[in-house]
């Protein structure tokens, strides 16, 4: 869908996402560790010594590519899909566990993604996942001011967050008058 306005609101500083999956990739080479003092065949243990070699190269990779401030967030994606496959190669009963990391994988760029919310002449697009869309006749009012999104719902419901810096005087008039004259035809 096409947008006349896309509204980047400002990102959390806390990275709950990121905290559990560190907790995640620590529990696991701290397993893989003591998979390699158990007493199986030479092979294994050097899948598991590989394992635990790349997950740990990819996890300090991530976190200097943050430090560095290459990227907005820190993308544990690699080190998570090396945590899959060593999880698959783990006994029978702990190979569960590696679906959990397959799916953190694949979630995590969705979950680091800015909120983003678009505005159409159909509605207000909520960039969630599964993605919501609220039509204008649900609405009551919509003001962007001094970095602030505010949208009134007529159920009396008041959504407010923070804009992403970088919104210019001009925009946000254009902005105000587009929602106004949406707002105000649906009364």
């Amino acid at each position: 869908m096409e947008y006349d306005f896309l509204i980047t609101l400002r990102k959390n500083k806390v990275n709950l996402f990121g905290y559990i999956t560190q907790l995640m990739l620590f529990l696991s080479i701290a397993a893989f560790a003591m998979h390699l003092f158990d007493p199986i065949d030479q092979p294994t243990r050097i899948v598991f010594a590989v394992i635990i070699f790349l997950t740990f190269s990819f996890w300090i990779l991530a976190r200097l590519r943050f430090i560095g401030k290459k990227y907005d967030y820190t993308s544990y994606r690699l080190a998570l899909y090396v945590c899959f496959f060593g999880w698959l190669a783990a006994p029978m009963p702990l190979m569960i566990i590696a679906f959990f990391f397959l799916a953190m994988a694949l979630l995590e760029k969705p979950a680091n993604l800015p909120p983003e919310i678009g505005f159409s002449e159909y509605g207000v697009s909520f960039n969630t996942f599964p993605k919501r869309t609220v039509k204008w006749d649900e609405i009551t009012n919509v003001v962007l001011k001094d970095d602030l999104l505010t949208i009134d719902y007529k159920n009396n419901k008041l959504f407010q967050r923070e804009i992403a810096p970088g919104t210019d005087k001009t925009t946000v008039k254009e902005f105000n008058d587009f929602c106004a004259h949406y707002t105000s035809n649906i009364l």
